[in-house]
């Protein structure tokens, strides 16, 4: 929900934002764009840790993968 929308239909959530209706929609702003931030960082982390994996090689007659060679 948009601040004008909480301003007609307030939730308690959007009440302990702040004492006044700029102060909790500058605190709403804050909120979304740090949430948008870390959504990035996550997904890159993900990546990360996905391509490492890729490239463990299956240790034969076991059920268990082996990191690849250092450096690659």
């Amino acid at each position: 929900m948009d601040p004008e929308n909480l301003r007609r239909k307030p939730t308690q959530y959007w009440l302990k934002l702040g004492s006044n209706y700029d102060g909790r929609k500058k605190a709403l702003t804050a909120l979304r764009t740090t949430r948008a931030a870390w959504a990035v960082k996550i997904r890159q982390a993900i990546g990360r840790a996905l391509n490492d994996v890729r490239q463990y090689d299956e240790a034969e007659a076991q059920d268990e993968l082996l990191p690849g060679p250092v450096g690659t």
